[in-house]
């Protein structure tokens, strides 16, 4: 966009307006071929809408050239015209913050009209001292006038009904110039600058709340990662050794059940040996009485013979069957002896053996419930 018109003190040239927007050039560019001047912004504008053509006479444009002033180059080349824009520079304009809304220039109702004569003899004292020639009742309209160059400064540094935000730290406020001197140090003002400062050192103080808390739950989360690794660990080393066991179990009870087998055997084999044995107790005990029984028939029968050979005695034979019935006695007392000794080493080896199978039996038992 251009700079409006109602700002200039004397009617511009109209050769001086852009074609695009009706307003006087600002950083004006010109076409090399076709010779038709815009502003940059329209011109820009208008390229990105429309395409590379002139928007005046619908020419190809061809190239850019920001900096060659004569025109050098081929084609419809965009160039700076800074011939204009230094014309149009040093034209005398009042400030653009007393335009409104619909573009028409605002005035104060004790501000007196300035004609180029007195603008002409005050300029200089214009640029020095802005803010002496303001009106301290916050003014609607701004006094300054000067070449259109100057206007930026003017309204960054002096203008009194230029838009600033306040200068204190955390305080946002925004107003004219001249109402801000009244605003500084104002209890409004204070107040933001507190609160400001109040959310800053909170928000810091959140901030490194915020990364302790975070420091802290990732040192749990470490800890509890570390926990559960150890309680997997312990899990699994339970788990391994319950199935040890329930190998060794299986094993045991394997063994157990072989051991019942063997024991069972040997008390079978056992069982036998002893009924054998008993067997061969009785067997012996029958013997030994019907020995018992003859050794008293023959017994009887010497006595009968005796009684007969004491009724016809012989000195020689007499002697001679003394002796032999001595003899005959004394073995026979030897053998009954021997089937005694016989049958009680019989019966003690069957006591042993008994014992023997009854002791394996109960080391069996106690194995099997161990």
């Amino acid at each position: 966009m251009g700079h409006p018109t109602a700002i200039f003190l004397t009617p511009p040239d109209p050769n001086y307006k852009c074609a695009i927007c009706w307003e006087v050039f600002d950083d004006p560019v010109s076409l090399l071929q076709c010779g038709h001047t815009f502003c940059r912004s329209c011109l820009d504008s208008s390229l990105c809408q429309t395409g590379r053509n002139c928007p005046e006479c619908r020419a190809e444009i061809v190239d850019v050239d920001e900096d060659n002033e004569t025109g050098g180059g081929s084609g419809n080349v965009i160039h700076s015209v800074r011939v204009i824009q230094s014309a149009i520079g040093n034209s005398l304009v009042r400030c653009k913050n007393c335009l409104d809304e619909n573009g028409e220039l605002m005035t104060n109702d004790d501000q007196n009209t300035t004609t180029i004569e007195e603008v002409a003899n005050n300029d200089s004292r214009n640029n020095d001292n802005d803010t002496a020639q303001q009106s301290e009742s916050s003014p609607q309209c701004c006094n300054w006038t000067g070449p259109l160059s100057q206007w930026p400064l003017h309204a960054s540094h002096h203008c009194p009904i230029a838009l600033v935000s306040c200068s204190i730290p955390g305080c946002s406020h925004t107003c004219s110039r001249s109402e801000m001197k009244s605003h500084i140090g104002s209890p409004d003002c204070v107040k933001a600058a507190v609160v400001s400062q109040v959310e800053s050192k909170m928000n810091g103080f959140l901030s490194d709340l915020k990364k302790q808390m975070k420091k802290e739950a990732e040192r749990q989360v470490s800890q509890l990662k570390k926990e559960k690794t150890e309680l997997e660990a312990r899990v699994q080393g339970e788990v391994d050794a319950r199935l040890e066991l329930q190998g060794v179990n299986h094993v045991l009870r394997r063994e157990v059940k072989c051991l019942k087998k063997r024991v069972e055997g040997q008390n079978q084999w056992r069982m036998e040996q002893m009924a054998v044995q008993v067997a061969t107790l009785r067997h012996s005990s029958t013997s030994g009485s019907t020995m018992q029984r003859e050794s008293k028939k023959k017994k009887r029968n010497q006595h009968a013979t005796d009684a007969i050979d004491a009724s016809n005695p012989s000195t020689d034979d007499s002697h001679d069957n003394v002796g032999g019935e001595n003899k005959k006695r004394k073995k026979n007392k030897k053998r009954k002896k021997n089937r005694q000794h016989n049958a009680n080493n019989n019966l003690a080896q069957g006591e042993r053996m008994r014992a023997v199978s009854l002791d394996s039996t109960d080391d069996g038992m106690a194995r099997i419930s161990e």
